[in-house]
């Protein structure tokens, strides 16, 4: 079976292929053709040794997949062969609140990533996909897909009529902005590319900031609030952004911290 692996810390250079045995499926065990996988900043990470990962030596990198089960192990009950899936981010959180035992475990970093033609997962740590979705948009829904939903709807409790502040035009930012429209709440996006920020308002977006040309950003955002400021902001940035977040967000609003782009905190 082909696969990738990478070194961590030594760089998206020390990528390389390789050949994995097939092994035989433990109980509750699925084995899955991969068809197509998603990759995120998380990623690049691990190569430069930045995100931490369990063990040492090489790993096979990626946490977003999405294929057909081939085969199922003894005592598998929730998938059949043929059947389409896509992986979660913690394959061991299948329920219930978040605790260290349940998040140990993370595809491409705690555990064997997707970056292979295969991939034996517990029955647990996979979900069906629906028939409206190809492999490939599938396989983006696993790590920014619902961060993007836990972050607007579960902790920022957004509902029609909120405004949420996006931070760039990052894969959970994007997801973000489609899930927001569609639930009526009100989008402010930025950007350093006015061609990204044009692509946003294709999709939707109600507010658009260029932060290159106006990097006071927390400004803009309180004059196209009339100075009611916003509900949420995804933050992504990291240190360089969050006083800005900070100030953008109202009394009683939000600020969902997922990603430090700009650097840790």
């Amino acid at each position: 079976m082909h696969a990738y692996q990478i070194t961590p810390g030594a760089g998206i250079e020390s990528l390389e292929a390789i050949k994995l045995s097939k092994r035989e499926l433990q109980h509750q065990e699925v084995r899955v053709k991969v068809r197509a996988v998603a990759l995120n900043y998380r990623d690049l990470m691990v190569a430069h040794g930045s995100y931490p990962t369990s063990g040492e030596g090489a790993v096979v990198p990626g946490s977003d997949a999405a294929g057909e089960v081939v085969e199922v192990g003894p005592g598998v009950k929730r998938f059949r062969v043929g059947d389409r899936v896509a992986t979660a981010f913690f394959p061991e959180w299948e329920d219930g609140k978040v605790s260290p035992i349940k998040t140990a475990v993370t595809l491409g970093a705690g555990g064997a990533g997707v970056l292979s033609e295969e991939l034996v997962i517990h029955e647990g740590g996979l979900a069906a996909v629906p028939a409206h979705l190809s492999y490939e948009e599938a396989a983006t829904l696993t790590c920014a897909g619902v961060t993007a939903w836990n972050a607007l709807f579960v902790e920022g409790g957004l509902k029609a009529g909120d405004t949420v502040l996006l931070l760039g035009t990052g894969g959970v930012s994007i997801w973000a902005l489609q899930l927001a429209k569609a639930a009526g709440v009100r989008t402010i996006v930025t950007s350093s590319s006015d061609a990204k920020l044009e692509r946003a308002r294709e999709l939707g977006a109600d507010v658009l900031v260029n932060y290159r040309k106006t990097p006071e950003w927390q400004d803009e955002v309180l004059r196209a609030t009339d100075g009611k400021v916003v509900d949420l902001v995804l933050e992504v940035g990291g240190q360089d952004t969050l006083a800005r977040s900070i100030a953008s967000v109202g009394m009683g609003g939000k600020v969902a911290v997922i990603g430090g782009l700009g650097g840790g905190f």
